[in-house]
């Protein structure tokens, strides 16, 4: 049976650098740190459970951590460069601003501190602008 077959197959059994080629994978192409829901909604991967079981929460850590080194190299952002991943976040989540603790790469976005260096600005007034702007840019409804 060829190899893509086997893998394929419910109980080809990865070995563990498999496994972390397979999920480093995934990180990168999400771009973020992947959910249970992630992994178990694609077919041609083991389970979320396989992952855990096999490699442990600090393995899969591990390779979140070194994945997001591509994702998102360490870079001087610009004041635009903040803003707008900050009002892409709030895009993707429904008009929910990022809090301190979701500013990280692996959500796609410079740190707190960075927020605050690039603005000149604290870190809850930039996230008021922002959800400004984003009311701002919603669609009015006429009543």
């Amino acid at each position: 049976m060829p190899e893509s077959e086997r893998k394929k197959h419910p109980h080809y059994r990865y070995d563990d650098e498999e496994l972390v080629s397979v999920f480093a994978d995934l990180v990168l192409r999400l771009g973020r740190r992947p959910t249970q829901i992630d992994v178990d909604s694609q077919p041609d991967m083991p389970s979320w459970r396989t992952f855990y079981r096999r490699l442990g929460r600090s393995g899969m850590e591990a390779v979140i951590g070194a994945s997001v080194i591509h994702i998102m190299p360490n870079r001087d952002f610009s004041e635009d460069d903040v803003y707008e991943s900050l009002l892409h976040f709030m895009r993707l989540n429904a008009g929910a601003p990022p809090t301190s603790r979701q500013c990280t790469s692996q959500h796609g976005l410079p740190s707190r501190p960075t927020i605050e260096k690039a603005t000149g600005l604290a870190f809850s007034e930039v996230i008021s602008r922002v959800r400004q702007h984003y009311a701002d840019e919603a669609p009015r409804v006429a009543p």
